[in-house]
């Protein structure tokens, strides 16, 4: 027999995704790289990122890097990556019918698009975030 035994270290719903290619999203405007989303973009505090939605697929979201001076700078936080915008977190959390906050995946193999590899939010399946965001989806 082999068991796989769950107790309150694994039986959380966001332990499934653990290191994982994940963006957490809050209404607020925080939006959080999970820390191997961070490694895998060789993203480092200062740095700039970019998110960008298709115009012909208005659920389609990407993220990509950017030297550009007008893309979101990536604050410093040894746990993961992270900007704000409350504009676009409202966008993202819209499209994928989000009341607050979540977590989504993201593809690992990018899309060129004018020379820029861009990797697309998965906005099926958002991963609940925070207790009150679990219990309100269990009730």
């Amino acid at each position: 027999m082999k068991l796989t035994v769950y107790d309150k270290g694994n039986s959380h719903p966001a332990m499934t995704y653990k290191g994982k290619r994940v963006v957490t999203v809050n209404r607020d405007g925080t939006i959080y790289l999970s820390k191997v989303l961070t490694l895998e973009l060789g993203l480092k505090p200062g740095d700039r990122v970019c998110v960008a939605n298709d115009e012909e697929k208005p659920k389609d979201w990407y993220l990509f890097r950017t030297d550009d001076e007008q893309g979101f700078t990536i604050w410093n936080d040894a746990r993961c990556g992270r900007f704000s915008n409350s504009y676009i977190a409202g966008m993202i959390l819209d499209a994928a019918k989000v009341e607050r906050c979540a977590g989504f995946m993201v593809d690992k193999d990018p899309v060129e698009n004018g020379g820029m590899k861009c990797y697309r939010i998965i906005l099926t399946n958002p991963i609940p975030k925070g207790l009150r965001a679990i219990r309100d989806k269990v009730v």
